[in-house]
């Protein structure tokens, strides 16, 4: 089986969408306001910005077993990413269950995004390894660091 698609851009977008719906849609609740170290924050989106635009420039393509097993893999995170944002919406929009664990999986809305990235750079090219890995370094410190505070008991409901 070969598949071979013009761009990769398609792979940047996909798990963005949920997030642009989130920006239309805020939380119903009054969040915590969370408060994250400056260098940790520019250094979670210096790693994504790479993930963002690098994807455009390289072909899609599924030709070895590996890249069907990662594609299999890719698509199985994207749609378990998109239930949890589901769960997310339909659950009231509070900014907790951002954090909530999903099959003793914690933090699975950054984890999920994190394994999607590793997983398609076996379709795209091993370039996009350093920053999905730097990527998923900072983007689950940022996300551990949030859950203290937005889960601290003053900001429960």
């Amino acid at each position: 089986m070969h598949f071979a698609a013009p761009f990769g851009g398609i792979i940047s977008v996909l798990p963005m969408l949920p997030n642009l719906l989130w920006m239309l849609l805020p939380g119903k609740a009054v969040d915590a306001v969370i408060v994250k170290p400056r260098w940790l924050e520019w250094a979670e989106q210096a790693a994504r910005l790479p993930l963002i635009l690098l994807p455009f420039w390289f072909p899609l393509q599924i030709s070895t077993h590996l890249q069907l097993g990662a594609a299999g893999g890719a698509l199985f995170c994207l749609l378990l990413y998109y239930g949890l944002w589901l769960r997310y919406f339909l659950g009231g929009r509070v900014q907790q269950d951002l954090f909530r664990s999903c099959c003793g999986l914690p933090y699975p809305m950054a984890v999920i995004p994190c394994l999607y990235f590793l997983l398609c750079t076996a379709l795209l090219h091993v370039v996009l390894l350093v920053p999905a890995v730097l990527f998923s370094v900072f983007h689950l410190l940022v996300t551990h660091r949030s859950a203290g505070e937005a889960l601290a008991p003053s900001t429960l409901r």
